[in-house]
């Protein structure tokens, strides 16, 4: 989510920006402006419609945000802030709240001066920025800062929110999960992420993929903050002092353990 230094910035500048169709036009086919001396930004339309000179590649990430029909703001007002404005999910949030907040209506594209760009569209749609199309639903939600181990789901085609997938089965097994991942002749066997202790392999395209298996469990653990059960089920949701891994419920802060149904903070 956006801070509350640039949520400022923009609550000032809604008062007398533009939302323009389709989003802040480029003006004059991106006529070339005095960026740094050297000639090398490009005009865009900002609130008021405003010229507002940036980056080049600031204006290649619009273009591309427009392409595939979503629109932007382009705020010049203390700072220069533009964003696409492409609903976005920042996991973190998402989990962290128990899945109250975590939405934000667009993703940073740029700021002028020493500002950081909070929901960068990067960390998203990666360093190329590739947009995915505008459906004209309003059930789209694409994700960032998803877990270790774990990337915004590739496989994913419109409609509803994006997951979070796998990028390291292993590490997704063991490290996110608590799993056992074990060389079983020339596979790698993934065991005791479900109560169930449904085994799958990793890397697999077919035969007892971990594929399946990892999206039902992160989705037990992550959204629901439950553990999972079996395949198809999760189990009870865990208690205030617990986090979902896997199968289990191990205590939430760092430092704690469980001493006879209880997290207390282990002896140093």
């Amino acid at each position: 989510m956006f801070s509350a230094f640039f949520k400022c910035i923009f609550a000032a500048a809604v008062l007398v920006a533009v939302v323009l169709s389709g989003g802040a036009a480029i003006a004059a086919e991106g006529e070339a402006c005095d960026l740094t001396g050297t000639g090398d930004g490009r005009i865009i339309l900002g609130n008021n419609e405003q010229e507002i000179c940036v980056p080049l590649a600031v204006e290649d990430a619009l273009n591309k945000c427009h392409q595939a029909g979503w629109g932007s703001v382009a705020i010049n007002q203390l700072v220069t802030f533009i964003t696409c404005q492409i609903p976005i999910r920042n996991f973190a949030d998402f989990r962290s709240s128990e899945g109250e907040t975590g939405d934000a209506g667009g993703c940073g594209i740029y700021v002028s001066g020493a500002g950081t760009v909070e929901s960068p569209c990067a960390d998203a749609f990666g360093a190329e920025l590739n947009f995915p199309r505008n459906d004209g639903s309003d059930d789209q939600r694409f994700i960032y800062n998803c877990p270790d181990f774990t990337q915004p789901d590739s496989d994913y085609v419109s409609g509803g929110a994006q997951k979070c997938a796998a990028k390291n089965e292993k590490g997704v097994c063991a490290g996110l999960f608590g799993g056992d991942a074990e060389s079983v002749g020339e596979e790698e066997v993934c065991s005791d992420i479900d109560a169930n202790d449904t085994f799958c392999i990793v890397g697999a395209p077919e035969a007892f993929p971990c594929k399946g298996l990892f999206r039902h469990v992160l989705q037990c653990n992550f959204e629901y903050s439950r553990p999972a059960l079996n395949p198809f089920f999760c189990g009870a949701r865990c208690g205030e002092d617990r986090v979902a891994k896997g199968a289990n419920c191990p205590c939430a802060e760092e430092g704690y353990e469980e001493v006879n149904g209880v997290c207390e903070l282990a002896p140093q």
